[in-house]
């Protein structure tokens, strides 16, 4: 585990000198309209169905305020955990240690849902992941022990997933194939998961009850059409990309292993039940593809955001332990095993870079219409006002919030301007390609 904590750290740690993105700035002004008045969150639609990321947020904010590395450093600590957990529930359903510490450190680097990790904003994905990944332990805890206990912390655990995002929906689906595969009746398996049922179906009657009061809703973000398949089937290819030479491998191997008649040899070497690999392929295949399906509805990208695959990447984290370890089981000769080893450490390692050298810079670039601002503002403290900034690519109300809480200037000195040659003041150009501002300062005179 101290592995995966390590790997969790080490791939994200460029995020840790980041400024605060685009969304992230409206944090600020959600959490303190919730001080104000909690009934607020009620009254907001959107935000009422992440109430707990809000918890999280509000937490955050009262500890570490304006400065936001803190905010990357608490955001790369739940993915650590998550990672952790991804490894206990892939060790529940395969009894197999090192296929759980390969998916545990596959999902730890893996690059796809990096989104989740290294945008403040979106860390209600990992808030929703953990919250699932709690309940499918609870819920196999109590369907093995028989527990009470453990069924009610399971459904508060549901109930609380469910108010951290709506994609939590897929819990049920995977409740009742974990009680399947377990070898539970139909009628056993009905009777045990009834109060998921309603749960979801209060749920869902809620969320429709004010879908006419849900942004995402009536601002046709998301909407049910054709262009669902397309995203979906767009969004699978993308997340399943490493995969396949992974499963192109094992098939291969599988091939060879046949002809060589030696499939018992290959079993033994798994140490667990080929029974259970079997369940367990099963059941993260159906994660992978459930997963996908509350998102794909959007209506504004051809594909999912990265952020939102952070749930569906641990069903596809599953797999992969589960080929990998097979595959390693199948390897006869030491030499196999070191380049399997390798392998498998080359898909890390590359993740680990892409994240460093490919989606680190492009987060440093979203940021930088605000940072730079912020700093060019702060560092000439007597320019003459006003001061008009012109080709600003975030939306006003970002801008406001920047100039407002990031530095000594008033909204009415520091203006957006549609006119890049308005007269008097002073000037800053955003420039795309260079991303920084063009400036025309003029100090005032001393007075």
């Amino acid at each position: 585990m101290a592995s995966i904590i390590a790997v969790s750290i080490i791939a994200y740690l460029p995020a840790i000198d980041n400024f605060f993105i685009s969304d992230d700035f409206d944090l600020f002004a959600v959490i303190e309209a919730a001080e104000k008045s909690p009934r607020w969150f009620f009254e907001t639609t959107t935000e009422f169905f992440r109430l707990m990321s809000f918890i999280y947020f509000g937490v955050c904010y009262w500890l570490f305020g304006l400065s936001p590395q803190p905010y990357y450093w608490a955001g790369i600590a739940l993915h650590a955990i998550v990672s952790v957990l991804v490894y206990f529930l892939v060790k529940e359903l395969t009894r197999s240690s090192p296929g759980a510490w390969v998916a545990g450190l596959f999902f730890a680097a893996f690059e796809r849902h990096q989104e989740a990790v290294m945008w403040i904003s979106a860390a209600n994905e990992t808030i929703l992941a953990l919250n699932c990944l709690v309940f499918l332990l609870l819920w196999r805890l109590a369907a093995e022990r028989k527990s009470t206990c453990y069924l009610i912390m399971a459904h508060a655990m549901f109930a609380v997933a469910l108010f951290s995002k709506e994609a939590a929906v897929i819990l049920v689906p995977m409740a009742v194939l974990q009680l399947l595969l377990a070898g539970y009746s139909f009628r056993a398996v009905l009777r045990k998961s009834s109060t998921l049922v309603v749960m979801l179906c209060a749920f869902g009657l809620l969320w429709l009850g004010v879908a006419q009061r849900n942004a995402f809703v009536t601002r046709g973000y998301y909407m049910f059409g054709w262009q669902f398949v397309a995203v979906y089937l767009r969004s699978l290819v993308r997340l399943t990309a490493q995969i396949i030479p992974i499963g192109a491998a094992w098939v291969i191997t599988r091939y060879l292993q046949r002809r060589r008649n030696d499939s018992q040899i290959s079993e033994s070497r798994l140490k667990t039940s080929p029974v259970s690999l079997r369940n367990a392929t099963i059941f993260f295949s159906a994660f992978l593809v459930l997963a996908i399906v509350p998102y794909s509805f959007l209506t504004y990208l051809n594909h999912i955001p990265s952020r939102n695959t952070y749930l569906s990447s641990i069903g596809l984290a599953g797999l992969i332990g589960i080929l990998v370890t097979s595959l390693y089981a199948r390897m006869t000769t030491e030499w196999s095993r070191r380049v399997g080893i390798l392998s498998f450490c080359g898909i890390v390692i590359g993740n680990i870079g892409y994240i460093w050298w490919k989606k680190d810079p492009q987060f440093q670039r979203r940021a930088a219409p605000t940072h730079e601002l912020i700093e060019i503002l702060n560092a000439h403290g007597n320019q003459q006002l006003p001061i008009h900034v012109c080709q600003f690519p975030l939306d006003p109300w970002v801008f406001s919030e920047t100039v407002m809480r990031f530095t000594s200037f008033d909204t009415s000195e520091v203006v957006l301007s549609a006119n890049c040659d308005a007269p008097g003041g002073t000037m800053m150009r955003w420039d795309e390609r260079t991303s920084t501002y063009n400036t025309n300062f003029r100090e005032s005179p001393a007075d």
